[in-house]
C-alpha cells in the first residue's frame, strides 16, 4: 500500500506557524510539505500541481474574510482534475487565528 502524501497549501505565517505545530509538536494532524499560497486570491498554476508526486491529498487552509470566492472554487477545480492530487480538503478559518 502506498503511504499518502499531503501538501497544506496556507494563506500566511500565522497559519503556517498553526500547521507546523499541529503536526510536529502535538502530533495532530499527518505529517507534510506546507507552503504558503493563498488560494483564495491566487490561481494554481499548473507547475505548482505538477511537482506534486502522485497520489498528494492536498489541504488549503484560509480565512472567509473575502467575499468573492471564485478563484478559491477555480483552485478547486484545478487541482481535483489534476492527476497528481488524490483528494482537495478545505480548512477555513471564520475569525482570526490569534485574536
Amino acid at each position: 500500500m502506498m503511504k499518502e502524501i499531503y501538501q497544506y497549501f496556507v494563506e500566511g505565517d500565522d497559519e503556517k506557524r498553526l500547521i507546523e505545530v499541529l503536526k510536529t509538536d502535538m502530533q495532530l494532524i499527518q505529517p507534510g510539505k506546507i507552503q504558503v499560497v493563498n488560494v483564495v486570491q491566487e490561481k494554481l498554476t499548473d507547475l505548482k500541481l505538477r511537482v506534486l508526486a502522485e497520489g498528494t491529498i492536498l489541504i488549503f487552509v484560509f480565512d472567509t474574510d473575502t467575499g468573492n470566492i471564485d478563484i478559491l472554487n477555480e483552485n478547486i477545480r484545478k487541482a481535483k482534475k489534476s492527476s497528481r492530487v488524490k483528494d482537495v480538503y478545505c480548512i477555513t478559518q471564520v475569525k482570526n487565528i490569534f485574536h
